[in-house]
Formats: structure tokens, sequence, C-alpha cells
């Protein structure tokens, strides 16, 4: 790993409207050539300090530096042209244009129409092999995983020159598989000469990834360590400000009568894709019932059916018995 300090965020504080203060004199320091995790609880003022070090907020004070220089970023323009690329958690494309339209859309000068779509594919296809990124170039986005549109976010950011990442939980819409191979590609980027900053609370993930970690609480630096240093469990107590036991005693229940059911529930969104495939479930009088899944795999759909909110093609929803 190449040392030397490639970004820095230096006291920084962030007040928004109304006195809510989501930084607080944070400092963060990333070496060039590592993957550093920055780590908190929700609301620990992470995606704040990297929309600042992104250009999309502006800091109520401090200073960030890239590569030794101070810079004022008024847009992520400002931070695209200093070599910082960022994946937000949903994903800035266009569903009904092919995945090298994407690439390009916005990176090229003159009137996007007019850009040799041929090109395009090339150019695609050549940083897919380059990046061992692997997407199809032709396919329209709206057609593709949701693992392969993170896969074209991050050729987006490379595309337009960036040489520092920041990805903010990558992993929340990836399977256990998916993520594996993410991490592969991520190390290989690290290998060629890229900075990673990883957003996460996933703690086992931050472990097996990342060179060193920051971590946030209530929009203060607790501290910079290398991973190995400490346990999950002293970071999570560095996060949250006290012990955490996962151990939850639970008595037995006496459930009453079914109370709610869904029944081969179906739905086809407009594109033709099949979101809901005959899901079925009941939940009886004082049961909680928890739905998993990945983002993206029919989770709000079926929110949507049992309330109301979109139509589904077949099946049934009772509610004591009616």
């Amino acid at each position: 790993m190449e040392q030397g300090i490639i970004l820095e965020a230096r006291n920084i504080t962030k007040v928004y409207p109304g006195g809510v203060v989501a930084n607080h004199n944070v400092n963060l320091e990333i070496q060039k050539g590592e993957i550093h995790a920055l780590v908190g609880e929700n609301g620990a003022g992470k995606s704040t300090l990297m929309k600042m070090l992104f250009g999309m907020l502006k800091p109520t004070e401090g200073q960030i530096f890239v590569d030794g220089k101070e810079v004022h970023f008024t847009s992520s323009s400002d931070a695209i042209a200093a070599g910082l690329g960022m994946v937000h958690q949903h994903f800035m494309q266009v569903p009904s244009m092919t995945v090298a339209d994407n690439l390009i859309l916005g990176a090229e000068t003159g009137a996007f129409f007019k850009v040799d779509r041929k090109k395009a594919v090339q150019i695609t296809k050549e940083l897919s092999e380059k990046y061992n990124l692997k997407v199809d170039a032709q396919k329209k986005v709206e057609d593709i995983s949701l693992a392969m549109r993170q896969k074209l976010e991050i050729l987006k950011a490379l595309y337009r020159g960036a040489n520092i990442l920041i990805l903010d939980e990558p992993t929340a819409v990836l399977t256990p598989q998916e993520t594996e191979e993410l991490f592969e590609q991520l190390k290989l980027l690290r290998e060629n000469g890229h900075t990673i900053i990883f957003i996460s609370h996933k703690l086992n993930e931050v472990k097996a990834l990342c060179n060193r970690m920051t971590i946030l609480r209530d929009g203060k630096t607790m501290g910079t360590y290398d991973v190995s240093e400490l346990s999950e469990q002293e970071i999570s107590r560095l996060m949250v400000g006290r012990d955490v036991s996962l151990d939850i005693e639970k008595d037995d229940a006496a459930f009453g009568k079914t109370v709610f059911s869904v029944k081969d529930l179906n739905y086809v969104d407009h594109f033709g894709k099949t979101r809901l495939d005959h899901v079925s479930f009941s939940i009886k009088q004082g049961q909680i019932l928890g739905i998993a899944g990945i983002d993206g795999n029919g989770q709000s759909e079926l929110v949507e059916a049992i309330v109301g909110t979109l139509k589904p093609q077949g099946g049934k929803v009772t509610m004591n018995g009616k």
C-alpha cells in the first residue's frame, strides 16, 4: 500500500438550518492506495461527511485537502475534476437507456445524441475488461441485475477519472456471493493504485476488506484504527458508546387465530418483470412477521400491493377472514 495522505477532512463541522449539527470537528485522513472504512450507527454523520467531500454539501467550518492542496468544492463536478467518484446507495442511472449510454451520459462534450454509440459500446467493453467489472454494454439498465447496475456506477466513476472512490453501503443490494465478488474487484482496484472509502456498518465486512477505519459517533470522530487492532465488539462499543449484547431472551408466546393472510400474490411491473411470484404467508394474532431480502427483490411491491397502492395481477389478501 502506498503511503501518503491523498484525502483529508480537517475539523469539519456541518450545521443544517434549524441548528442540527450533523458533523462536529470531524477529522479524516485517507492514505493513498488503501481501502478505508467509515463506520458508525445510522445518523452518525457518515453520509453528510461524504457529501461534503464530494461537493454535494458545503461545510459550515473546516477544510478539505486533496493531494495536500486545500479545495473548495461548490458541486460534485468540482470533486470529479479533482479525481473523486462516488457510488450512491441509489444509483444515478436512466433505466430506459443502455449500459454504454449511461456510462458516457454527462461525461462527453457536445450534444449527447451526436455521440458515436459504437464507440461508447467499445469504451464500455474496454473499461469492463480492464477493471474486471463485467457488464453487458448493449443491454438496457432496466434489464440488468442490481449487482451489474452497481458495477456500472463504479465504471462511470472510473471513466470520469476517479482515483478516489467513495462507496456508500455498497453491499446493501448484494447477495453474499455478489458481495464476495465485489470485494475481489475492490482489491484489484486497490492493487491498480486506486483509493477506496467504504461506508458500512457491517463489521465483518469491514474486517474482511479494509486496511484502516475511522469511527463516527453522534457526528464526532471517535478515532482511526487499523482494522486488525480491534475486535468487532470493541468497534461496536466505540460506535454506540456502550457494550452491545446480541443475546435476546424470548419468552414462549401463545398466539391466537390467523388474522391476516396473503395467498398467491402476483405482480408484473410495466416493464414486464415479475416482482411478486405466488407470494403467500399468514400471521396469527400476537405474532411479529419479518420479511427479509436485499433491496429490489419485491419488498416494496409487496407492501404496496397489500395496502392497495398498486394492483396485483393475481392473488388474495385476507384480513380477519374478509
